[in-house]
């Protein structure tokens, strides 16, 4: 069923269309064929315009069923309907049309049926890409030529305030754009993470927001760990339905070591880029604070550019920090089950999980500054310097 209308009509009518053909079939024990279901939802459409029903729907159902075959019907808003051979909405309408007008024919065999629907996918792909040329390439000019003609234009201005302000907007322009190339060439791995968090959800305790969103979700995950391995043995379950609980989060411990593995792979670089300009930048707007703005408008704007500036790498810090925290704390987790009444092939596994869980995984931005709230007050502290040596270059002129 494909429901054409306003987002809150199209939801309410499947919904109310589906319920009732689910009714019918409780109530008598077999289900409705597809033409009784076009009849249905045609009778629902009339009976909604004749209460004034402010649904504005239309429909396209298609069934197949062992009596009536295949069939296909378009239903519009006043309740008419029309058997059709094939149906095509959307978009790529006018490409995809022509194909199925050209390639459809009664009784196709099947892979000829799929070839033709391979064909208008095909077509319906190439037709999107062909329409967002344009989108692309302002998106390529947005990425490298603005950053480009910033950095042309520095230390071009008489004055020293729009100097510092033109330096800012370059550097941060120039590492947003590296940033951005970094993480499309890691793109792939996203895929990778979201199926390992697809796979740890299912479980009972189950841009510059990418890194402490997913430092969040490690966390969190590392902490649902725990609660579960230290809950092994006080239930009424059997030693060997406890050894494949732990087995089990033996394997999701694996899991959470590969997305970290992924996630530092996708991260680091591009935060170390983050680390330095924001240092840079943070230092020349204290210059600019404390030297070259004197009215109280300047200064605010510069208090909540420095406050914004901070806020960039302080969550992904301070995410780190827990990553971290959780990370030591599943070292003690097997110990807070209870394995002293366990078998010995759970003891053994109990063993190889604590000996894995002392090597604790590395959190480095370019492999070398760590992700935690130290590395935030250093950075606060590289701004300073900069700041002071910015200073010392103008007191010296």
């Amino acid at each position: 069923m494909g429901v054409i209308g306003n987002k809150s009509d199209t939801l309410q009518f499947s919904k109310f269309i589906a319920s009732h053909i689910k009714c019918y079939d409780i109530q008598n024990g077999y289900p409705l064929n597809t033409p009784a279901i076009v009849h249905f939802s045609c009778n629902n459409v009339v009976a909604n315009l004749r209460n004034r029903v402010k649904h504005q729907v239309a429909l396209l159902l298609g069934g197949y069923d062992n009596d009536t075959g295949s069939l296909l019907s378009s239903i519009d808003a006043q309740g008419s309907s029309q058997t059709l051979n094939y149906a095509v909405y959307g978009m790529g309408y006018s490409v995809c049309n022509r194909i199925l007008q050209k390639t459809w024919k009664p009784d196709l065999p099947f892979d000829e049926a799929h070839e033709i629907i391979r064909a208008v996918e095909l077509s319906a792909i190439n037709h999107g890409s062909n329409r967002n040329w344009k989108a692309v390439v302002l998106n390529v000019l947005t990425t490298v030529a603005f950053p480009i003609m910033l950095a042309m234009a520095a230390f071009s201005f008489e004055l020293p305030l729009d100097n510092l302000m033109n330096f800012n907007i370059s550097v941060t322009s120039l590492a947003t754009s590296a940033k951005f190339i970094i993480y499309v060439k890691q793109l792939h791995k996203v895929l990778e993470i979201e199926q390992l968090l697809a796979e740890l959800d299912a479980r009972n305790f189950v841009d510059d927001l990418f890194p402490p969103m997913v430092l969040i979700l490690i966390a969190g995950q590392c902490e649902l760990l725990f609660i579960r391995i230290s809950h092994i043995g006080y239930d009424r379950c059997d030693q060997r339905a406890n050894e494949q609980k732990l087995i089990d989060c033996i394997e999701d411990q694996q899991k959470i070591y590969r997305i970290h593995e992924l996630t530092m792979d996708i991260i680091s670089w591009p935060l170390l880029v983050q680390f330095v300009v924001i240092s840079i930048d943070v230092g020349a707007a204290l210059c600019t604070l404390f030297f070259y703005v004197n009215d109280v408008y300047g200064r605010v704007y510069y208090v909540s550019f420095i406050f914004a500036l901070a806020l960039q790498i302080f969550p992904v810090c301070y995410y780190g920090t827990m990553v971290d925290y959780q990370f030591e704390r599943l070292q003690t987790a097997v110990y807070s089950s209870n394995w002293i009444d366990q078998s010995l092939a759970y003891r053994r596994s109990a063993i190889i999980f604590a000996e894995r869980t002392q090597r604790l995984p590395k959190q480095l931005a370019g492999n070398f500054i760590p992700i935690a709230l130290t590395t935030f007050l250093a950075n606060c502290k590289a701004a300073y310097s900069f700041c002071t040596l910015i200073a010392d270059t103008r007191s010296e002129d």
